[in-house]
């Protein structure tokens, strides 16, 4: 029977057990993490994204085993880890056909328990090795997830329940997969497990021979449609390198690039004999590839270009919809088809189009049994992440300065300025729309709105009340001097009996009179500073209005302003402000 042949390469997928015949130049790392599962319960494997670290385990580890060996459960994040992880036991528990009798609560039971992860962990494991008796290994995959989409609480929850798994008494093995670059968020997990990292694995990019493993042996399987000629291979192969690795001072290339690169190539041989069964990798097809500085970015712009011409969207909006699946920090992020649809609602079917189209040029893949979606790969997220919009790095800004100030504790958490606010205002709708402000965030939003409120109030209060005093000591002053006005003239009438009294008294009425008008003086002239006073903080509020272009509140502001210092109209400030009323 002839084998039937195929593209021996995954392109961005991770390799599985079931590639194990075309996947290659990873031996020497498979052999050490091979001997590391065996001294220690307990392994991590990290490295830059694109190295390969899901392949090496699900491919490269598994492939050592036999199936009576080898039980893997992977888990991801999926919004909670403790819930993955349960989630993941509770599938393999059927797939292996094991009765619920082995555990003291059926997965129906369970599932009707609260919310809340319980300690239902440990006994799921116990049941699922005494119904089919093979060692475990929990394989966390791009763990670093916990961290950039995960909180503190759950990070805590998480630690906790792995010293009681470390206590199990069943052969249970524990590979945490994770980029390099977020190696220090291990810390508090290390503090509580001193031997946490104490056996780990680095996986570095390919090199040239690792290259020439790859392509050498995948092309040479009997599945494989395409073939690299024997006599040629190094300098074949040595050419691919070139050409990935492009204008880099690097001895080095990155996975997914190589896989691009590939694909793409092979496309192009294909097309120019598309009724062939199998084809060849030659040095002049590699030749007229041209150099290609940066092939992913290449890739996605191509089919960026291709989506705007089938279902007429622009570059903005298709850049916006996989911007979606980009978290804060340049990496991918899952996302529900149903989040999806209402975060795009106004584009209708047209996102049903573009996310087919996606998945069928391997960039979405589906997860969560197709009710969930994500990129099929983190360096595609970081391609993405450089192509966001004014907009979107607006959006990324605001959405993280509420993650960092959510996940501080309640004592040294800071509400946000008015100036803040006003800024984020202008975005909110959007991120709303597209539910990315949790319940936290906008309650901090919230919270921050209220006190800018109360602190308002506060200080117009305080000004009423300064004016009313203002007043009062005005009255009583008014009040005095009409009591000087009243004493003088009783004094004129008395001066009629005595001259002397008289001149005395007129004197006396004199400087009463006089120290009246400074008085009335100052009372004008306070008036006139408070009154200007809050002209000018009345056109502040104006202008700060007009920065954020609401032009209406600015007028209404300018107009108070100008109602304020009405009596006053060969100040400049009113001759400043009729200007601004007028525009």
């Amino acid at each position: 029977m002839e084998t039937t042949k195929t593209y021996p390469f995954k392109f961005l997928d991770a390799y599985t057990r079931e590639d194990e015949a075309i996947f290659h130049g990873r031996k020497e790392e498979i052999d050490q993490l091979y001997e590391m599962v065996f001294v220690s319960n307990l392994v991590l494997v990290y490295g830059a994204s694109g190295t390969g670290k899901t392949s090496l385990i699900q491919c490269g580890l598994a492939s050592r085993f036999e199936s009576h060996d080898w039980l893997d459960l992977t888990v991801r994040w999926n919004k909670n880890i403790l819930y993955s992880l349960r989630q993941i036991i509770n599938q393999a528990m059927v797939q292996q056909e094991i009765s619920s009798d082995f555990r003291k609560d059926s997965p129906t039971t369970v599932a009707k328990a609260s919310n809340k992860p319980k300690s239902f962990v440990e006994e799921d494991l116990k049941a699922l090795f005494l119904g089919c008796f093979k060692p475990i290994y929990l394989i966390f995959d791009q763990f670093e997830e916990l961290f950039i989409l995960g909180n503190t609480e759950e990070q805590e929850k998480f630690s906790e329940e792995l010293i009681k798994l470390l206590e199990l008494d069943i052969p249970l093995k524990m590979i945490f997969c994770i980029r390099e670059e977020y190696l220090g968020h291990l810390a508090p997990i290390e503090k509580q497990i001193p031997h946490f990292m104490s056996k780990k694995l680095r996986l570095e990019p390919i090199g040239i021979a690792k290259t020439h493993d790859i392509l050498t042996k995948a092309t040479a399987a009997d599945s494989s449609n395409i073939s690299i000629p024997k006599e040629k291979a190094k300098e074949i192969c040595q050419s691919i390198f070139d050409k990935v690795k492009g204008k880099e001072n690097s001895l080095y290339i990155q996975l997914p690039y190589l896989q691009v690169y590939l694909n793409e190539l092979f496309e192009r041989i294909q097309s120019n004999s598309p009724n062939d069964k199998t084809y060849v990798f030659s040095l002049d097809e590699i030749q007229k590839s041209g150099n290609i500085e940066d092939v992913l970015r290449e890739f996605l712009e191509d089919e960026v270009a291709s989506l705007r011409a089938k279902v007429e969207l622009d570059q903005e909006q298709l850049w916006s919809i996989l911007s979606y699946f980009v978290s804060l920090e340049g990496t991918k992020e899952p996302i529900s088809k149903e989040k999806l649809n209402e975060a795009f609602e106004e584009l209708g079917d047209k996102v049903h189009q573009v996310i087919s189209s996606l998945i069928s040029k391997k960039i979405l893949r589906e997860i969560e049994d197709g009710t969930s979606l994500e990129l099929s790969h983190d360096s595609l997220a970081q391609k993405i992440a450089e192509k966001r919009s004014e907009e979107d790095i607006a959006q990324l800004e605001i959405r993280s300065m509420l993650k960092g100030q959510v996940a501080m504790s309640k004592k040294i958490r800071e509400l946000f300025s008015e100036e803040k606010l006003v800024f984020m205002q202008q975005f909110l709708p959007t991120l709303q729309k597209r539910q990315l402000i949790d319940k936290a965030s906008q309650a901090l939003i919230d919270d921050s709105w209220k006190k800018i409120s109360e602190e308002k109030e506060k200080k117009e209060a305080a000004e009423r009340q300064a004016f009313a005093d203002e007043q009062k000591a005005l009255a009583d002053e008014k009040a005095k001097n009409q009591i000087l006005e009243n004493a003088l003239m009783k004094n004129k009438l008395l001066s009629k009996l005595v001259s002397v009294v008289a001149v005395l008294a007129i004197i006396c009425a004199v400087f009463t009179l006089y120290f009246y008008r400074e008085n009335q003086r100052k009372i004008d002239a306070i008036e006139r500073s408070d009154r200007m006073n809050t002209a000018k903080k009345l056109k502040e509020s104006g202008d700060g209005y007009k920065d954020v272009e609401s032009f209406a509140d600015a007028k209404d502001s300018y107009q108070k302003a100008l109602d304020t210092i009405a009596n006053y109209p060969n100040e400049p400030l009113y001759k400043e402000l009729e200007k601004l009323v007028k525009e």
